[in-house]
C-alpha cells in the first residue's frame, strides 16, 4: 500500500470517528449543563420573588402581560454557500408576559405564518411556538417549497457523497428540475442567562419529502444532501456574552458556536464551527420594533462541498407590533 494513500486514509477515519464523537456528544453534555443551570436559575427566581412579596413580583410583569398581532420581516445574505433570501411573515402572541428583572419574556404563546423567497426557490408556511418557561423555547412548523428549476433549485445528485460545492452547482446549470417539496420540523431550544453570559443550544429534528427525480437532492437551507425523503437532525450549541445589557431590553450578544447538521437516510453530515453576533440596540426606531442584525462566520469542519472553507452569513431585520 501507498503510505502516503494509507495515511490519508486513517486520517478521514479519526476525523469520521471525531464527527461522530461529537454529534452525539456535545448536544447531550450541552442539554444536560442547560438543564442544571436553567434549574439552577429558575429556582433563584423563585427564592427572590418570595422574599419580595407577591405584589412585588407580580408588578414586574403585569403591565407586559398583553397579546397581539405583529408582523416581520428580514433580509439575509451569505457567502459559501452564496445565496440571499427574503422573509416576511406574521404572528398573533395569544399571551406574552415580560419581566422586568431579567428584560425578556418569560411566558408566551404564539401562531404565525411565513413566507420566504430567493432565486432558487419560494416557501410558504405556518408555525406555533410556545415559551412555557423563560429557558426554554418549542417551534412546530411546517413548510411547502417550490423550486423555479434555476440556481441549483432543485439539483439532484447521484450519491450522498457528491461534491455540491458553487463551482459543481455552476457545472450543472441547467440540470434543476422544477419541482416541490414539503417538509415538518420541530425546534426544541434552551437557554440560560447568568449575569452577562448567555448558553443556547436549539435542536432541530424535521421530515423532508422532494419531488426531484434524482437519487439525493440538495437542501440549500442547511446545506446538506438529502434523499427525496429523509430526516433531518441539527444541533447548534453556542457560548455567547451580553455585551450591552440595556434597561429595556437591548441586548448585544457575541460568542463562539458549533453548528452539525445530519441527514439520516442520506447519512450526510455537515459541520461548521464559528463566531456569531445578535444585536437588538434599539427596542424601536421610528416604526420599526426591535430592528435587529445578526452576523454569522467561521469554517466548514466537515463537509463534502466546502471542507474547511470559510462562510459568512448577514442579516438585518425588525418586527412591526400592530
Amino acid at each position: 500500500m501507498n503510505p502516503v494513500s494509507g495515511w490519508k486514509k486513517a486520517v478521514q477515519t479519526s476525523q469520521s470517528y471525531v464527527g461522530s464523537l461529537l454529534f452525539w456528544l456535545v448536544p447531550l453534555l450541552l442539554g444536560i449543563g442547560l438543564f442544571l443551570l436553567s434549574s439552577q436559575a429558575t429556582a433563584q427566581t423563585v427564592e427572590d420573588d418570595s422574599g419580595s412579596g407577591e405584589e412585588e413580583a407580580v408588578s414586574d410583569v403585569s403591565s407586559h402581560t398583553q397579546a397581539g398581532f405583529t408582523l416581520f420581516a428580514d433580509i439575509l445574505g451569505r457567502y459559501n454557500p452564496n445565496g440571499v433570501v427574503f422573509y416576511a411573515g406574521g404572528a398573533y402572541r395569544f399571551l406574552k408576559r415580560w419581566h422586568e428583572q431579567y428584560k425578556t419574556y418569560d411566558h408566551y404563546l404564539q401562531a404565525g405564518v411565513l413566507t420566504g423567497i430567493n432565486p432558487a426557490y419560494a416557501q410558504a408556511g405556518v408555525f406555533l411556538e410556545w415559551l412555557p418557561a423563560a429557558f426554554a423555547v418549542l417551534r412546530l412548523q411546517t413548510d411547502t417549497f417550490g423550486f423555479f428549476g434555476a440556481n441549483a433549485g432543485l439539483l439532484s445528485f447521484p450519491t450522498a457523497q457528491a461534491s455540491y460545492s458553487d463551482r459543481a452547482q455552476q457545472r450543472r446549470r441547467g440540470d434543476e428540475e422544477v419541482s416541490w417539496g414539503q417538509r415538518v420540523i420541530g425546534q426544541f431550544t434552551l437557554r440560560a442567562k447568568i449575569d452577562r453570559l448567555v448558553i443556547r443550544n436549539q435542536t432541530d429534528l424535521g421530515g423532508y419529502w422532494f419531488g426531484g427525480q434524482g437519487a439525493f437532492v440538495l437542501e440549500m437551507e442547511y446545506d446538506i444532501l438529502m434523499r427525496t425523503a429523509d430526516v433531518l437532525i441539527a444541533d447548534r450549541p453556542a457560548l455567547l456574552l451580553d455585551c450591552l445589557n440595556g434597561p429595556q431590553g437591548e441586548t448585544l450578544l457575541l460568542g463562539p458556536f458549533y453548528d452539525i447538521a445530519y441527514s439520516l437516510r442520506a447519512e450526510s453530515r455537515h459541520q461548521r464551527l464559528g463566531v456569531m453576533l445578535y444585536t437588538e440596540p434599539w427596542v424601536s426606531l421610528g416604526r420599526f420594533d426591535r430592528p435587529r442584525f445578526y452576523l454569522m462566520t467561521g469554517t466548514h469542519v466537515e463537509s463534502n462541498a466546502r471542507p474547511w472553507g470559510v462562510f459568512v452569513l448577514a442579516g438585518i431585520g425588525s418586527d412591526f407590533d400592530l
